[in-house]
């Protein structure tokens, strides 16, 4: 970048926002700031003490200095102008659209969940109610392995279950498509950390996109989506138990209906709905 001149630069992530602004752009410096920086990983002690500070620095010496900014949900958001002064906006991890139809619900309903095997995740919740349910229902998980060992522990857990399968991720260009062929996504995210307790994951948007019913943990962020477009359920708390109660009561035609209205919040819940905020904070900042 050394010799070149910028008139606006948007700043992806917190780490980035140093060397955009030290491009001396004539307009200014937009940042997406994505989740909340300084608690990304506070369950982990070595990250509070020697990440977290760092990332509190570089909010109140650096992010503090932009012209606008954006995160990925509303409560991360609020924390940001609480703790540093400054208002962003928000810019969910929304998929694109996809031109697909809801499929018709049978027996069993077939769950689903896709992501990282993360231990923080507790995935461990959604193999667990499966095998308490005595709903005719089936869980099938499309895990990327970051964490070996962990993933190893669950496919023992769900070793004498057999409503429950794990697989190898996919590649993201098959994935709603491929989850299309189910019937609810499931995603209960204990609240271990300030960004797990106000997450609104790109899973969820997946999800809608593949027209799916979903099933949440009462996680503000989230558990506002499903309610507001009536798309799924809501569990009482994130343990097991409480998933399985809600499974329990489970019907097709229950199912359908968050099928359908998937389906009408398709559009909304898109990709390309979200990505012209960041159009508009970027003209925002020309003279």
């Amino acid at each position: 970048l050394a010799g070149r001149t910028f008139d606006i630069v948007l700043a992806d992530d917190v780490d980035a926002v140093p060397l955009a602004l030290s491009t001396e752009p004539r307009w200014g410096v937009h940042a997406d700031l994505h989740e909340y920086a300084p608690k990304q990983n506070t369950e982990l002690r070595r990250w509070r003490w020697f990440v977290a500070p760092y990332m509190r620095w570089l909010c109140r010496r650096f992010v503090t200095r932009c012209a606008s900014m954006t995160t990925v949900a509303q409560g991360i958001a609020d924390e940001y102008e609480r703790r540093f002064g400054f208002r962003a906006g928000v810019v969910t991890n929304a998929s694109p659209y996809q031109d697909l139809t809801p499929g018709p619900v049978g027996s069993p309903v077939r769950l689903v969940h896709s992501g990282v095997a993360l231990r923080n995740r507790s995935l461990e919740i959604l193999v667990d109610a499966v095998a308490a349910s005595t709903a005719d229902v089936t869980l099938d998980l499309f895990l990327v392995p970051n964490d070996p060992g962990y993933l190893a522990e669950l496919r023992a857990r769900a070793a004498g279950e057999p409503r429950v399968r794990i697989h190898d991720p996919l590649p993201y260009a098959e994935l709603v498509t491929t989850l299309n062929g189910f019937d609810v996504g499931l995603h209960l995210l204990p609240p271990v950390s300030f960004n797990n307790a106000n997450a609104l994951p790109n899973k969820i948007f997946d999800y809608v996109q593949a027209r799916l019913g979903l099933i949440v943990g009462p996680s503000p962020e989230m558990a506002r989506v499903v309610r507001e477009h009536g798309v799924g359920a809501v569990t009482a708390d994130f343990t097991p138990a409480a998933l399985t109660a809600v499974l329990d009561t489970l019907t097709a035609e229950q199912v359908e209906g968050w099928k359908a209205a998937s389906d009408v919040s398709a559009r909304e819940l898109s990709s390309e709905s979200q990505v012209e905020i960041w159009r508009e904070a970027i003209e925002a900042l020309r003279p």
